[in-house]
């Protein structure tokens, strides 16, 4: 109950597992009552989502409830949630499971005894690590956690540092020391209830409103303060003394590791080119080939050991035409695909050129990244790290949350960027800020062939030169700037300005300055190349002395107003 919640708080408890119906092993308490609990009580509340007593497999409707249930939770701003379903053969529903994930996100996910009830407890955790579920609550597999010493002590050691084994049932003042010296278990889980008497003054002892009539129904359930301070002292003994044993053989428990998913597509498509681009141009990277391709996610390098990575698919062709819609759907499911079967995810690293035409799409782009946010949710924090001769239309950077682009054409800094954009990532993770404030996005009426944005040449060079002091202020976390692709006559093929930060006045005023630096110097690009028509390229090849000649086409700049 909420006194009762409300008593083992002051009595030391460290978190709340709300629940109502104590007999039936609990349910899901009413709204009124959690909303109360979360609005007063000091310490994170978790709350069981359970829609009846008895076993764990659940009809349809009762799976619709749990969901609405969890949905409702998140609204009231509970710490997390505790619940568990299985399949008829004993073995967890991993895809209900996943479902109830996916909507919980990014509350803490607790399994409850229904654990127990499994046929194989190891394989049973073992998907449960997999999953990403944060703890497991257990009697290990007996009625009490002191019968289940055995096995919380194989689960315990077999968890590690990936998922919390916290011991619960028959946990009291007695108990609680053995179970901690034979388990190394660091969370525990009581009731520690006791009865207290009603204050009725009239009793009809003819009448039992419960179904267990052995139950005296003039007696409150409440909680025994008493016992939780005993517990709370012999447990804080206890751990001290295992922690120095811990650290006496150097290994102690870790923080959890980030979940990041991995993928990426990205080709230049040209609109006005006849030929279309079909799946076997693009290059595949799968799995573990990703982590082995870049040096900032290899074993050994520092970022591999700061999140556990789920890579998928990157998909990248040489610029060509149109890409089909044929192809576009495939790479697009099997990315999803991938990304379905480890959720659910802290955040994503996502790479991509910018500049994709898709048959049927206007901003192919923006629909792969709304694609990816059905699957992942919106709470997921994205990075992603773009060519600078990419498109950021408004739709594109709305569903993103940290972005970057390469700083350097030729892009003699792709590697660097993409590198930038995952610690960028992991940083924010690790400092808990998570999603920038703000993001100030500004659309440059410009567009400019490649040919005319060198970065090692004036305007590009001094315009790009300002982009590393302009990150380095304080409460920015990236600035950069796309100069766009004018090969595609689409509405979203212009230059864009974006600056990521948490203070929005110097967000807002960065990508101004940015911006107006570029509008400014917009005339001065220039080929890089000598330029002729096309009638004096070939007179200029049939009358050069050296062979061979190269003659390249390409576009002349437009400047939109």
């Amino acid at each position: 109950s909420t006194e009762s919640a409300f008593l083992a708080e002051k009595a030391g408890a460290d978190r709340i597992e709300l629940c109502d119906n104590f007999t039936e092993g609990g349910t899901t308490p009413s709204y009124a009552t959690i909303k109360y609990a979360v609005a007063n009580l000091k310490i994170p509340v978790n709350v069981i989502i359970r829609p009846r007593g008895g076993d764990f497999l659940y009809s349809d409707m009762e799976f619709e409830i749990m969901k609405q249930e969890v949905l409702e939770m998140k609204k009231l701003g509970v710490n997390g949630i505790v619940f568990g379903i299985l399949k008829s053969n004993g073995e967890i529903d991993i895809a209900r499971t996943k479902e109830i994930q996916k909507l919980a996100h990014p509350l803490e996910l607790t399994f409850h005894r229904a654990f127990d009830m499994c046929k194989n407890h190891l394989h049973s955790l073992e998907i449960l690590k997999k999953l990403g579920i944060n703890r497991i609550l257990t009697s290990g597999g007996k009625n009490k956690a002191y019968d289940g010493i055995e096995l919380l002590s194989k689960l315990v050691e077999v968890a590690g540092n990936e998922i919390i084994i916290m011991p619960g049932s028959g946990i009291n003042e007695n108990t609680i020391g053995e179970i901690v010296q034979q388990t190394g278990a660091l969370e525990y889980h009581s009731s520690a209830k006791t009865f207290i008497k009603s204050t009725m003054n009239y009793f009809n002892l003819d009448i039992v409103m419960g179904k267990d009539a052995s139950m005296d129904e003039y007696k409150k359930v409440s909680v025994h303060t008493e016992q939780i301070k005993k517990m709370k002292k012999i447990l804080k003994k206890q751990i001290i003394l295992f922690t120095l044993m811990v650290l006496i053989v150097g290994c102690h428990p870790n923080k959890k590791l980030p979940r990041i998913a991995i993928a990426g597509f990205g080709i230049e498509s040209s609109t006005f080119s006849p030929a279309v681009t079909e799946e076997d141009a693009f290059y595949k990277l799968l799995g573990q080939d990703i982590l082995d391709r870049y040096p900032y996610f290899k074993e050994g390098f520092g970022n591999y050991k700061r999140a556990t990575w789920y890579p998928t698919l990157i998909a990248s062709a040489t610029p060509g035409g149109i890409v089909s819609r044929k192809a576009y759907e495939s790479l697009v499911k099997q990315i999803l695909d991938g990304l379905e079967e480890n959720l659910p995810y802290d955040a994503m690293y996502l790479q991509m050129h910018g500049a994709m035409s898709v048959e049927g799409l206007d901003d192919a782009d923006a629909n792969f990244v709304e694609r990816i946010r059905e699957v992942i949710g919106d709470e997921v924090i994205i990075s992603v790290c773009m060519d600078l001769h990419g498109n950021v239309s408004k739709r594109l950077a709305s569903n993103l949350d940290l972005i970057t682009c390469y700083r350097l054409a030729p892009h003699e800094d792709a590697m660097e960027s993409r590198q930038r954009a995952v610690e960028n990532l992991l940083d924010r993770l690790e400092n808990g800020k998570g999603k920038p404030k703000y993001k100030a996005w500004i659309p440059v009426p410009i567009l400019l062939p490649g040919e005319k944005t060198s970065t090692r040449v004036e305007p590009a060079k001094s315009l790009y030169a300002k982009l590393a002091p302009a990150t380095a202020q304080e409460g920015i976390l990236d600035a950069s700037i796309w100069v766009g692709y004018p090969w595609a006559d689409e509405p979203r093929n212009h230059a864009v300005v974006m600056v990521t930060g948490d203070e929005e006045v110097k967000v807002k005023s960065t990508a101004e300055k940015l911006a107006k630096h570029f509008w400014d110097v917009r005339n001065e690009f220039d080929f890089i190349a000598p330029v002729a028509s096309l009638d004096a390229s070939l007179d200029a090849a049939i009358n050069s002395e050296k062979h061979p000649f190269i003659i390249s086409a390409s576009v002349f700049s437009q400047i939109l107003s």
